[in-house]
């Protein structure tokens, strides 16, 4: 039997696989992200209820104090580094698996007997929250685990060794921790925490990556083919085919009503010429079909029970390539053209049909095909431009990426108010940019990101007041060094001009003030010192609340996202309020960026998953679903026709 009978994909080659698990891990990176502000609220909300419980010693309330003050005061520090851990590890077990057909595994790879105590308990904790996580939610990772093993040709790959398992997961939170704040104590404090309402969210995850493999055409019939089929007892609501059954074919016959079929085809293609979803011109044509489809209806029950009969699959291929006709184009549309073409070719097959007559699947295969090549024609002059945006797109989508880990950089740093403002600014404005460079070569030059962040603290430590002859001296030292080091990265990123005159002369100012013996301020200037101090981290806290709030708003887009493949439609509003329906050509192996086309304009445009999703939120972007509306239009012909 072939791969393509049993609803199987191929097997990965090497470097595909590697490719599809690098996808696969960066998909789950993202999607992990956005959810670390909330879960490092969570945290911080669950350490505070653990230091009010009366069984802790003296050492464990004072670790899980310090814990919480550094949480509450550098949370973005802590996100940060669980995003850096979880990029690492994701990645790590991801080229694993694609190299040894299975992930790391920690658990029970080890003898326990050659760890300290505190390693030892560490590591039992570790497999304890992991167990509970994965068991939360068993079936969503063990089709997830079936799928990678199918991928890389692997039939070792069970939940323990899927690379996307909570312990990947758990391992970088841990990682993360004790780089963000160090000591046993707190570390094993922290770590009792990671229960399933207070962890990371992982089933969206895994969701989304079961989907992402049953687009590549993964054992997308995996859940009904490996796991016993789950029995509708609810009989409040049957399937749309067993409404059908039981209306058409009584006492679990195939003879259908004939009048009954003619009333529902009827009233479907009634529903069908009001869906807006499809283009005016092309709803008339297909009203063309009414009569012909009920003839093979009655000739075929099945055309209407199963929508994967091939004259279903050629109707849906019919609407999806209609969606794409542009009603002001007229009969010179292509698309249009190719659509008539086949009316007229399906009409012919299907006039005069005899009752007892069913035209060969071959016939509808064919007229599919053609259609699918005509509308593929269309896309072919567009291939050249295409790949040179597809190569724009993912220099956009690496230099964003690089961009936001320099802002979480500088954020990090200036969040506490401390900084002078005028630093702040420079910080965000320009040295961002000199991070993002950093982070953008990390791999082929891992040196340059160490010595920008470094020369960034030491400026932040330059302006801070000198309290003893050896810190003035020691910053006497490092000064030529320190502007040398920063005039030449503001070279690289070419700033120049007063603003950049105007710097140097403040840091100037206030190096110069920072060298001198400092005086004990006055109690009205160290009031002025600290409400400054305090407005400044009010101010970054507000803009951090108020991008998280923006952030989980648009999270809530994230599976229409997720769920969009190369062919899909969305339906965009254009500045004056017109509607246009638009295809996905592309989509960035990490989900960062998405190439659409108008295919009455042959226009391509690049977004970002977060212009996608602002415009999802704004209501001027929507998915078309358009392998649903065969389904609907027979749903709707039924209850208007009493069926329940």
């Amino acid at each position: 039997m072939s791969e393509q009978s049993t609803g199987r994909g191929p097997v990965q080659a090497g470097a595909e696989r590697v490719a599809l698990l690098h996808a696969l891990a960066f998909n789950a990176l993202r999607l992990a992200s956005v959810q670390l502000d909330g879960f490092t609220t969570r945290l911080h909300e669950a350490l505070a209820a653990q230091m009010q419980l009366p069984e802790l010693q003296a050492d464990e309330v004072d670790a899980c104090r310090a814990a919480l003050a550094r949480l509450r005061d550098q949370p973005a520090l802590f996100s940060k580094f669980v995003a850096e851990n979880l990029q690492e590890k994701l990645l790590q077990a991801a080229d694993s698996t694609a190299e040894h057909g299975v992930a790391p595994i920690e658990s029970g790879a080890m003898d326990l007997s050659l760890l300290s105590f505190d390693a030892m308990e560490a590591r039992v904790l570790l497999d304890n929250l992991s167990q509970v996580l994965d068991a939360a939610h068993q079936d969503t990772l063990t089709s997830l685990s079936l799928r990678i093993a199918h991928c890389v040709g692997s039939d070792a790959i069970g939940i323990a060794q899927n690379p996307f398992r909570s312990e990947t997961f758990l391992q970088a939170v841990s990682a993360a921790w004790r780089k963000f704040h160090p000591g046993d104590i707190a570390h094993r404090l922290a770590m009792q925490q990671m229960r399933p309402d207070v962890f990371l969210r992982l089933e969206p995850v895994w969701q989304t990556l079961n989907r992402e493999l049953i687009a590549r055409h993964i054992l997308p019939d995996l859940e009904a083919t490996y796991r016993p089929r789950i029995v509708d007892t609810d009989l409040s609501a049957p399937s749309l085919e067993h409404r059908l059954r039981t209306w058409l074919a009584p006492e679990g016959t195939l003879n259908v009503i004939a009048a009954r079929v003619v009333s529902l085809l009827d009233s479907m293609s009634s529903h069908l010429i009001t869906n807006t979803i499809i283009p005016g011109r092309v709803r008339t044509l297909l009203l063309r079909l009414q009569e012909p489809l009920t003839q093979l209806a009655l000739a075929d029950a099945n055309f209407l029970f199963s929508d994967a009969h091939p004259a279903r699959r050629l109707l849906y291929e019919m609407i999806n390539t209609g969606i794409g006709c542009d009603d002001a184009s007229g009969a010179d549309d292509p698309l249009y053209q190719a659509l008539v073409r086949t009316v007229e070719r399906l009409d012919d097959v299907l006039d005069g049909l005899a009752p007892e007559f069913v035209p060969p699947t071959s016939v509808f295969d064919t007229l599919m095909r053609d259609l699918q090549a005509s509308a593929a024609q269309l896309y072919l002059p567009l291939e050249s431009q295409l790949a040179t945006r597809r190569e724009q797109a993912l220099r956009e989508e690496e230099q964003a990426h690089a961009q936001t880990l320099a802002e979480a950089d500088v954020l990090a740093r200036i969040e506490t108010g401390e900084v002078p403002g005028f630093l702040e600014e420079f910080l965000l404005a320009q040295w961002t940019r000199v991070l993002a460079f950093g982070h953008s070569v990390r791999s082929a030059k891992p040196d340059v990101l160490p010595s920008v962040t470094k020369a960034m603290d030491d400026l932040i430590w330059s302006v801070q007041p000198k309290g003893s002859p050896e810190d003035r001296k020691e910053l006497l030292a490092h000064l030529p060094g320190m502007l040398s080091m920063l005039n030449a990265w503001l070279n690289v990123v070419k700033w120049h001009g007063p603003e950049r005159e105007q710097l140097l002369s403040q840091l100037a100012e206030r190096q110069a003030a920072a060298m001198r013996a400092p005086a004990a301020p006055s109690p009205r200037q160290q009031l002025e010192l600290t409400m400054n101090t305090v407005q400044r981290a009010s101010e970054h806290q507000l803009t951090r609340r108020a991008r998280a709030q923006q952030q989980a708003a648009l999270a809530g887009f994230a599976p229409v996202i997720d769920d969009l493949k190369p062919g899909s439609w969305m339906e965009f509003v254009r500045n004056n309020g017109t509607r246009v329906n638009c295809r996905l050509l592309w989509a960035s192996p990490a989900r960062g960026r998405f190439i659409f086309v108008s295919p009455s304009t042959q226009v391509l445009f690049t977004l970002s998953d977060e212009a996608l999703a602002q415009a999802l939120h704004a209501n001027r972007a929507n998915a078309i679903a358009s392998d649903s509306v065969i389904g609907k239009a027979l749903d709707a012909a039924l209850q208007e026709l009493g069926v329940p």
